[in-house]
């Protein structure tokens, strides 16, 4: 198989991400975010479909691990959940893809979990804190 042939041949990609070379200026936004993730803020991409969220989330993945080697990133697109179950259980499995692509990352998972307050280790296992039902739970009762 030739070296190249796995790049796209039309240069001007409008569907996921085909790696630095393909990703065009968003250099002020893509600096903007990863600065954001790395200070733990929290952040909200909103615009029309097609303009290329997705595209700059998976750029700023990939400059956060060209910079960290360590650094876990994970993508999950909620987009057809109908519920908090279906968003827990996509959330859940994109954790567990992550994870598993290195048996070390399973540990850096859990703790970066831990360090959040999202799980909680007890002497027979993890407890799973979905604070999406907890908050619920406040506004219903």
């Amino acid at each position: 198989m030739e070296k190249n042939a796995h790049l796209p041949k039309n240069p001007f990609i409008y569907e996921g991400y085909a790696g630095p070379d393909y990703f065009c200026d968003r250099t002020e936004e893509t600096e903007k975010v990863i600065a954001h993730l790395q200070n733990g803020r929290n952040v909200t991409l909103v615009s029309p479909r097609k303009i290329g969220k997705t595209g700059l989330i998976q750029h700023v993945f990939h400059q956060i691990k060209a910079q960290n080697k360590n650094a876990i990133c994970i993508y999950t697109d909620i987009f057809h959940t109908q519920n908090q179950h279906d968003m827990v259980q996509t959330l859940g499995r994109a954790i567990v893809q992550e994870s598993l692509a290195d048996a070390s990352s399973i540990s850096k998972t859990l703790n970066t979990l831990k360090d959040k307050d999202l799980i909680y280790q007890t002497p027979n296992g993890y407890i799973i804190y979905d604070r999406f039902f907890s908050l619920w739970l406040q506004r219903t009762f």
